[in-house]
């Protein structure tokens, strides 16, 4: 759960700083370093929790 929580944190770092920048309170250089380490957080953290079992096996879905 802590993982999912990280990565989501780290999502919102990269669309964040964008809306802060058009209200004019991040400067240019501040949302590229903020959006750059929450896409490597987001990178890195994702894969670790996403990586789970399925809870219903793909052959007892009917489509």
């Amino acid at each position: 759960m802590a993982l999912r929580t990280v990565s989501f944190a780290a999502l919102a770092a990269t669309v964040a700083p964008s809306l802060l920048y058009l209200n004019g309170t991040l400067t240019l250089e501040g949302v590229m370093w903020v959006a750059l380490v929450g896409t490597i957080v987001w990178f890195g953290v994702t894969p670790l929790w996403m990586d789970r079992k399925r809870e219903v096996d793909d052959t007892q879905v009917q489509i």
